[in-house]
Order: structure tokens, then C-alpha cells, then sequence
């Protein structure tokens, strides 16, 4: 017997399969049962199409590994009182599916699951055991009708007997009135006894009369079909509620990013760096993703989103170097970030532990702007229109999401610096890291940090005759942040 589990708590569960399945019975460790890759699991079995051809694939992969059958286990996701499980064991010969239960199970002890099991186990065996031998099933199990821990079959409607038909009329006679019926034959006289009873005559009813025949050129009607219901696309789609499984059409996440920059840039003329540096920059965040394509059959489609970003600053200000007498050395900073764009999730691998491929493509705009005027250039003014792919992993368990991406920066503007024109390379690259805990059926709770960093040159200025310079501009940011699922 090989076997498979999978859902929440595997590993457990594969051990406790293992205690149920009867010592005379090898378990076959080596068999190649993949898990479908799309769509989620439980979909696949409540589907019966998509089960079927799954079910075809475990008893192929269960015969060239050697078993004569597969004990498959799903664990679905975790209510706040129960979760369903299903149970199913396929043939490996034919295929042929034997058993498949699915219940809803509340808090039980590892023994009365074992016990559960080898119980729906063992009156399989015996059943095919007693229908391979073409002789009745062991006493000592208990059939599935019988059997209290299976919960899917129904017992037979019992048969009725058999009356005899009554005879049918001769077709071949005649019904002209001018045929005289035959004579009623006459009930036997009842054998004389002491006390005579009196029985009632019984009067046959006469034969019905036959069908008259139909004209040669009269064409037979045609019966119309039967109306077929009508079936909803809810009830042809099942879908898993609630847990990792579920897909929702609408993220909302809003919370606070406290971040950092750093700009540099070197002078040629005098050959030396100017530094920028500003710490502690508040922000609040929105993101908003919308799945469009959530009902679709493929997997890359359900997970495909439409992404909306916008953050800024409360409270910037900005130190200006060499401020002149009489002058606020400080300045008031707006730092703000906006963009869209698309991403989606590839499964990789399915299991307690999830792995799937993040790709994404977006379009952002920086702006670090400051309420003073242009000319002064004491205070490192920035813009930066970009396009932004990337790609990453990620991960999810039962309630924990952890994922990390890193995004190449191609920059399709920069703003001018003072009196120096940006040229040459300009781009940069941005890596982030994101993790959240389902808390609540419809919200989460997360944490996210991120590194930015931009570089391009500089042109020298047409008055002087000097080389290239160059800039970087660094931005740290770490937040938290609450998300909303529907």
C-alpha cells in the first residue's frame, strides 16, 4: 500500500496512517504520487472530473511502485470548531476507486483517529479480500453499511418481489365487433366439506383493446426531450473557504514606514563628496490589490492583481548646509512615492510549507521635493520615473506568509541637480522583505522592510572642462502594517 498526505499537519497524520494500516500490509515508501499543481488541492477533489484523472495518475504512479493500492489523506483547512477531512484508497490494478469518505472533524486524541482509520481500513480490505476469494466477507469486520466510522454510504433499498406479468393480448386478433368473445371459463366447483363456504365469484377484466396500426404515410410523433436542470456555476465550482486556500478578490493594506536616505554625490572640479543625510522619515502607506481573474481554471490567473501604492512623509524637514545669516537653517520636505502595476504567484512545490514564484512589473514615482526656493540648491532635490520588474519567492504554512523580491530599477527620468544634467546609466535596484499572520478571517497582520537604491552621472557643467561626476541615493524604510481580505 503506498500513501499520501497533505494539508495542514501532515507529517502527523502520515504517522498516524502508518500505526492504522494492518502490520500484514508493506507500505510502499517510494511511490511517485505528485500533487496536483493547479488548481489548490481541495478544489481538485471536490471537482469529479479533475479528481478522476488525479485518481488515475496515484494508481498508476501506486502499480509501477509496487503496491497493489493508495490510501490518500487531505487535510482541508481549520475552522474555529472543525475541519473537513477526506479520506480516499484507490486501486492500483484496475483504477478503480474503492472508498471516499469525507467528514467534518472536531478535537479528537490520536487514538481515536488511528482507531477511525483502521476501522474504514481493515472492512476494505476484508471486502476486497472476500471479493477476490468470490466468498462472503469476515464476520469479524464490519461491512461499510455497518461499519460506524464510515460516514458516506447509504445501505441498499431493500428489492421487491417479483409479481408475475399478466399476459399480454394477441396482436394478431381481430377487434371487429361481429367476433364473438371467447367463453369465460367457469371456476371449479369447491370440494364439498361439512361447513360449505361461500367465495365470491372473481370476474376477470376483459383484455384491453390493441393499439389501432399506424398509416403508412403517417409519420410517428417525435416525444420531446426532457428539460435538463439548470445548475448554477457556484454549485459546478466549489471552492475552499476560508485557511491559505481561499482566494480572495481584494487586498487593502494601510499602515506606517519609518526610513532613512542617504545621497551622495562627488564634485569633479574640487573632487570631493557632498553628503545628504536625513533619518526618521514617517510615512503612511496604502496598497490596494485587486484579482480580477479570481474565478478562472488557471492557477497563474487566479493570483493575478492589479496593484495600487501611494506614501508620504508627515513632518519632513531638512537641515540646509551653509545657511546664510538670518535664514531657518532648517526647510519643510515633502518625501512622497506613488505607482501601479501587475504581479502574480507560480506554486512551486504544495505540502504544510508552500513555495510559490512571485513575478511582478510596475511603473513608480519618488519625488523628494522641499518648500524653498530652486535656485539655493543646498538641499538635494530628486525625482525619478521608473519601471520596476522583478521576481522573488514565497512561502505559507497555515496562518504564516513569508516572502522576499528583488526588482531591477530602470529610471526614465531623473530631475536635474542644481545646475548638473543627469546622463549616462540611470538605474537601480530595490529588494524588500514582507511577512504576514492571519490573525482573522478577513485580517492580517504584517511586517515589511526594504533597501532602494538609485545611481546615475552627472554632466559637467558647459562652463568648466572637467570629467563626469556621480550620484547615489539610498533609501532604507522597515513599517507595519495591517491588511483587510475579502
Amino acid at each position: 500500500m503506498a500513501i499520501y498526505v497533505d494539508g495542514a499537519g501532515a507529517d502527523r497524520a502520515r504517522r498516524e496512517l502508518t500505526q492504522a494500516i494492518p502490520n500484514s500490509i508493506p507500505i510502499i515508501r517510494n511511490a511517485r504520487i505528485r500533487k496536483p499543481r493547479r488548481p489548490a488541492f481541495g478544489v481538485v477533489l471536490a471537482q469529479p472530473a479533475r479528481r478522476k484523472a488525479w485518481l488515475r495518475q496515484v494508481a498508476r504512479a501506486a502499480n509501477e511502485a509496487g503496491a497493489d493500492g493508495a490510501v490518500i489523506v487531505y487535510l482541508g483547512p481549520r475552522g474555529r470548531t472543525k475541519h473537513e477531512e477526506r479520506l480516499l484508497i484507490v486501486h492500483g490494478g484496475k483504477p478503480d476507486l474503492l472508498l471516499e469518505q469525507r467528514i467534518f472533524v472536531k478535537a479528537e486524541t490520536t487514538e481515536e483517529r488511528e482507531q477511525r482509520w483502521r476501522g474504514v481500513l481493515e472492512s476494505t480490505i476484508a471486502e476486497q479480500d472476500a471479493a477476490s476469494a468470490g466468498t462472503a466477507a469476515d464476520p469479524r469486520f464490519a461491512g461499510r453499511d455497518e461499519n460506524p466510522y464510515f460516514l458516506g454510504a447509504k445501505k441498499p433499498a431493500p428489492r421487491k418481489p417479483e409479481t408475475p406479468a399478466a399476459p399480454k393480448p394477441d396482436p394478431t386478433r381481430s377487434a371487429s365487433p361481429t367476433a364473438k368473445p371467447e367463453p369465460k371459463p367457469e371456476p371449479r366447483p369447491a370440494p364439498k366439506s361439512s361447513e360449505p363456504k361461500a367465495e365470491p365469484r372473481k370476474v376477470e377484466p376483459p383484455p384491453p383493446a390493441p393499439a389501432p396500426a399506424a398509416k403508412a404515410d403517417e409519420k410517428p410523433r417525435a416525444q420531446p426531450a426532457p428539460k435538463r436542470k439548470r445548475v448554477s456555476s457556484r454549485a459546478r465550482r466549489p471552492r475552499a473557504r476560508g485557511g491559505r486556500d481561499a482566494l480572495n478578490w481584494l487586498n487593502l493594506a494601510v499602515g506606517v514606514e519609518w526610513g532613512a536616505r542617504f545621497f551622495k554625490h562627488s564634485e569633479p572640479a574640487t573632487r570631493s563628496e557632498r553628503s545628504y543625510t536625513v533619518r526618521g522619515m514617517a510615512s503612511g502607506v496604502a496598497q490596494l490589490r485587486v484579482y480580477p481573474f479570481v474565478a478562472s481554471e488557471e492557477v497563474i490567473w487566479q493570483y493575478f492583481s492589479i496593484d495600487a501604492e501611494y506614501a508620504t512623509t508627515v513632518g519632513l524637514t531638512s537641515a540646509i548646509a551653509k545657511p546664510e545669516e538670518n535664514e531657518d537653517p532648517t526647510v519643510d520636505t515633502r518625501w512622497y512615492r506613488f505607482g501601479g502595476g501587475f504581479s502574480t504567484r507560480v506554486p512551486l512545490s504544495y505540502g504544510v510549507e508552500d513555495w510559490g514564484l512571485l513575478m511582478s512589473l510596475g511603473y513608480g514615482r519618488w519625488t523628494f521635493a522641499f518648500d524653498a526656493p530652486s535656485e539655493t540648491g543646498r538641499v538635494p532635490l530628486a525625482r525619478y520615473d521608473m519601471l520596476k520588474p522583478g521576481v522573488g519567492v514565497q512561502v505559507r504554512g497555515a496562518d504564516v506568509s513569508v516572502g522576499s523580491q528583488v526588482r531591477y530599477i530602470h529610471l526614465l527620468s531623473v530631475a536635474r541637480l542644481g545646475q548638473r544634467k543627469p546622463q549616462g546609466w540611470q538605474a537601480g535596484f530595490e529588494m524588500d522583505l514582507r511577512a504576514t499572520v492571519r490573525t482573522g478571517r478577513h485580517f492580517h497582520l504584517g511586517a515589511r522592510a526594504s533597501y532602494t537604491r538609485f545611481f546615475f552621472e552627472l554632466a559637467p557643467i558647459p562652463a568648466r572642462k572637467d570629467s563626469p561626476g556621480s550620484a547615489t541615493d539610498d533609501y532604507a524604510q522597515a513599517g507595519l502594517f495591517g491588511e483587510f481580505v475579502f
